[in-house]
């Protein structure tokens, strides 16, 4: 198994906090007017998803699952959602979203929330929980780094910036000639994890989801970054989570320090948390 994330992927996944987690909350304000608002069962069988959200008057999301669309169009991380039935996790859509002119970011977050609310009947509310977290911390009180964490050689900030507005430089995520990452991409697998050019941040959220817990960058480390790891994912999970690998790789907690420099800490937060009171399944169109 393989996959590619760039940062941008990875803040939709994580649903990017702050350090109380959920304060980037999509405002509370009405959703614009859309023409098409479609929503259909997918039973095609496929594991391939897609989300289109840089559409200029729209958003469509295709063999996708219900619970990554509540994180994004409510802004919070998949790991502080709670009371989600299974088959928000199971059941796959095809959802079409089209306004009548060209809308913000926002403004497709409250689309999708409209819809969510009144497609689905969802019904919601946060209350603060205490929580664990883990803070991801440079290991050494000399803030000596590891031998796999380098400060990036490209200017990435030029390309990613180039890449946003599709400028010249604007260079590839990935490049074919070297099965490698380009500047804001890690590539992985159950072994181990690749950046290259990558912040801090966006390697935390990266480690919330492959640990099930949720990762705060606290390293102070600015700028981009080249990294890799090799470290046992096979067998991590919300249980297991800071306990030995059964196999012969170093687990992710050993790992991170021998081979980046750094170290993740285990806190006691309150933390607020979203609550899916009542969700039911569409009606067809």
């Amino acid at each position: 198994m393989r996959w590619w994330l760039t940062q941008n992927v990875v803040l939709l996944i994580a649903a990017v906090g702050t350090s109380t987690l959920l304060r980037g909350q999509a405002p509370d304000r009405k959703a614009p007017a859309f023409e098409i608002a479609s929503v259909k069962a997918n039973t095609s069988g496929s594991l391939m998803t897609s989300v289109q959200i840089d559409l200029p008057d729209g958003f469509t999301a295709t063999n996708q699952t219900l619970l990554p669309l509540i994180s994004l169009a409510y802004q919070v991380p998949l790991l502080r959602v709670s009371g989600a039935p299974d088959w928000l996790q199971s059941s796959r859509f095809d959802i079409n979203l089209k306004s009548d002119d060209q809308i913000t970011f926002d403004e497709k977050l409250w689309m999708i929330r409209g819809l969510l609310e009144e497609r689905f009947s969802l019904q919601t509310h946060r209350e603060v929980r205490d929580s664990r977290i883990y803070a991801l911390v440079i290991a050494t009180s000399d803030r000596t780094l590891g031998p796999n964490l380098k400060p990036t050689t490209p200017d990435c900030a030029a390309v990613l910036q180039a890449r946003r507005i599709g400028g010249p430089g604007a260079t590839p995520l990935t490049r074919s000639d070297t099965a490698e990452p380009g500047c804001g991409a890690m590539a992985g697998g159950l072994r181990g994890i690749t950046g290259k050019g990558v912040q801090m941040f966006a390697f935390a959220k990266l480690l919330s989801g492959s640990l099930r817990e949720t990762v705060i960058d606290r390293t102070g480390l600015t700028g981009f970054w080249d990294l890799s790891i090799s470290a046992d994912f096979a067998h991590l999970n919300g249980s297991t989570a800071g306990g030995a690998a059964p196999s012969d790789a170093p687990s992710i907690f050993s790992a991170l320090q021998e081979q980046l420099g750094l170290r993740l800490e285990p806190r006691g937060v309150p933390v607020e948390t979203f609550v899916i009171d009542h969700v039911e399944r569409p009606t067809p169109d």
